[in-house]
């Protein structure tokens, strides 16, 4: 995802939000929604069936992959991924679900 991206998403789908991580950047890598901390360090902190978090190399970047199963309504809010003092965001909008 780029520093700021949206996604539409059909309630009952899959999405996967990817934030790209320069290998020069140091830190602790943590995913949040809505300013509440769901990951760190690439684990999620609560047990969550629908939410993965998987992470890949490519090139001089890593990847950091959030997949959220079964969208639903209380998917929908702000996600950030932060890698030490980089940010970046992206609103997820679930569609269908109101």
């Amino acid at each position: 995802m780029n520093e700021t991206d949206g996604f539409n998403v059909d309630i009952g789908s899959s999405v996967t939000i990817t934030c790209k991580i320069r290998e020069k950047d140091t830190g602790i890598q943590q995913w949040l929604f809505n300013d509440i901390s769901i990951s760190y360090d690439g684990d999620l902190l609560t047990n969550h069936e629908r939410r993965t978090i998987t992470g890949e190399t490519e090139g001089a970047t890593l990847l950091s992959h959030l997949v959220i199963e079964n969208v639903q309504v209380e998917d929908e809010g702000m996600y950030i991924c932060k890698f030490g003092e980089y940010q970046i965001e992206a609103r997820l909008v679930v569609l269908g679900g109101k």
